[in-house]
């Protein structure tokens, strides 16, 4: 096949194919995701805040979750369609890691969330750039919850996972966002209150978030039944 006719296959599925959209947004979101590691990694060094070292942390590992999400729905969805048969049983074990990564990693969040309330060192962005910030997290909010909505009239649990792993991106943008914004418009009044609380909503719904995954998972590998087909899976998905 040339290259003008996978461009315009791509395109085509792009256009039509919601799970394809979601799959490509997610893969290229990964490059977002280490960049902004790194701007957190850097921000650490230069204020030696550990609130930022953590945050660099967070990302780094969610990073090469969504790598790791990535490239396996990028794998079944092609031998989906070349072989004409469900991989429903490997989309579970993804979701099953996924989920267990999700709610470790949310442990370790609460740490960086309680050095962040007892040395209160964080960060504003300067100039109209924390516009620029808010305006970005709200949008990442707001598509995290309507893609999460979507994800769940499906049944396929890659999909699943990338909303949750999504949401769970954006609930801790929300995070930083806000203690960038008690800083810009504070006025100096001591916020640590606020943090720790939206802090602890943030980490204790991530870790349910999570724990959720991984009892879906199990129970639903617990009741698979092997001769599901991919067929019967659209049909199934139709009917929802």
């Amino acid at each position: 096949m040339s290259l003008k006719l996978k461009l315009r296959s791509a395109a085509k599925k792009l256009k039509n194919d919601w799970g394809f959209r979601r799959i490509t947004a997610f893969t290229l979101s990964f490059a977002l995701n280490v960049a902004y590691a790194v701007y957190n990694g850097v921000l650490g060094v230069v204020f030696s805040s550990v609130w930022f070292g953590s945050l660099a942390v967070y990302y780094i590992v969610l990073s090469a979750m969504r790598g790791g999400v990535s490239l396996g729905a990028m794998k079944f969805r092609k031998k989906e369609l070349a072989e004409g048969k469900s991989f429903g049983k490997n989309k579970l074990h993804i979701h099953l890691a996924s989920g267990i990564m999700l709610a470790v990693l949310s442990l370790a969040l609460v740490f960086a969330v309680l050095q962040l309330v007892y040395d209160g060192k964080t960060f504003s962005h300067a100039g109209l750039l924390i516009y620029v910030a808010a305006t970005y997290t709200f949008y990442k909010i707001t598509m995290a919850i309507i893609h999460l909505v979507r994800a769940n009239k499906e049944n396929d649990y890659i999909l699943r996972t990338i909303s949750n792993i999504g949401l769970a991106d954006a609930l801790v943008s929300v995070l930083a966002l806000q203690t960038a914004m008690f800083v810009s418009f504070g006025g100096g009044t001591d916020m640590r209150w606020a943090n720790a609380a939206t802090g602890g909503a943030v980490c204790l719904f991530t870790i349910a978030l999570g724990a959720y995954m991984v009892v879906t998972a199990v129970l639903k590998l617990k009741n698979f039944k092997p001769e599901n087909t991919l067929n019967e899976e659209v049909k199934e998905n139709e009917r929802r």
